[in-house]
């Protein structure tokens, strides 16, 4: 869009307003009018914002924009510039504007107010956390709130393709628990009892393991395994690199399985050690976190 466009489509700022607005013009970084007009118009709507046009400039420039190509909606993006700033009073003017309407889309498509709140929260976590926060993406050539509302769609979707998995760890597990109890039916062979009671070692062995993980190692293999949230989504959340949640993650599933093999060598200290290494193989093969993570009491809050 062109300067006389951007004209059209929102009124001009006052002369007075460039300059209480404490533009310079700089060679070096050839800044445009057009530019200034686009920052004094957003500073006019958002007086609370006190954003530097230095730093609106750079947000700006790094999008595409210039003296030729300034945004459809500048106010929205000055906005959105302030909240990648890091400006509490930006995040709270965007969420005191916005997230009632997402709150309502919200509770439309899940039907649970808790679970609105919730994505609600995560969607917080994508805006404004993380050294690439998506809030930076936001390019200012449509109206915020449909780019919001877009953002909100999908996180909805995948909190229920999330709590798909999750019904469907809930079925494995009822179908684990029929087939321990027709286990269980009196037989005269040994190697089926040998078969029951290495069952029912296992789910012993498997909650007593991931019942002594700490609040936190459980709520976040519950986050993976149960709910279904990759480690690309898990690092923003948890405020860390995707790095970090992989070490995590894989240190608890690795503690998990320690007391596991361990649970069975005291359980089995007569077997052979040959015969008891290939039944912690197997316990260690089979075990499926997220089937033995659905009973497991589990914190739903997010904070790491």
């Amino acid at each position: 869009m062109t300067a006389t466009q951007s004209k059209a489509t929102d009124e001009q700022p006052s002369a007075n307003l460039r300059a209480d607005s404490g533009c310079e013009l700089s060679s070096q970084q050839e800044t445009s009018l057009a530019l200034q007009d686009t920052y004094a118009l957003g500073r006019s709507t958002w007086t609370e914002i006190a954003l530097s046009y230095e730093r609106f400039h750079r947000h700006a420039t790094r999008l595409g924009y210039s003296c030729c190509v300034v945004p459809a909606h500048p106010r929205d993006l000055y906005l959105c510039a302030a909240c990648e700033d890091g400006q509490s009073a930006a995040y709270q003017a965007l969420e005191a504007r916005y997230f009632p309407t997402l709150g309502r889309v919200l509770c439309r498509i899940l039907g649970d107010q808790a679970a609105a709140e919730e994505v609600l929260q995560e969607i917080r976590t994508r805006l404004f956390v993380g050294s690439a926060p998506k809030i930076a993406n936001y390019r200012g050539s449509g109206p915020l709130a449909g780019w919001l509302r877009t953002l909100a769609v999908h996180a909805a979707q995948d909190r229920l393709r999330a709590n798909s998995v999750q019904r469907g760890r809930l079925r494995q597990l009822a179908s684990a628990q029929r087939t321990v109890l027709c286990a269980m039916t009196p037989d005269e062979g040994g190697e089926t009892a040998f078969r029951r009671d290495y069952a029912q070692v296992c789910a012993r062995a498997w909650s007593a393991a991931i019942g002594s993980l700490a609040a936190q190692e459980r709520r976040l293999l519950h986050h993976h395994f149960v709910s279904g949230l990759s480690i690309d989504r898990l690092g923003p959340l948890y405020r860390v690199h995707r790095a970090t949640i992989h070490r995590r993650i894989r240190r608890a599933t690795e503690q998990v399985r320690c007391q596991v093999r361990q649970a069975l060598a005291r359980h089995y200290r007569d077997l052979a050690q040959r015969d008891l290494d290939a039944l912690a193989f197997r316990a260690c093969r089979d075990l499926d976190l997220g089937a033995a993570l659905v009973n497991e009491p589990v914190d739903p809050s997010h904070a790491a």
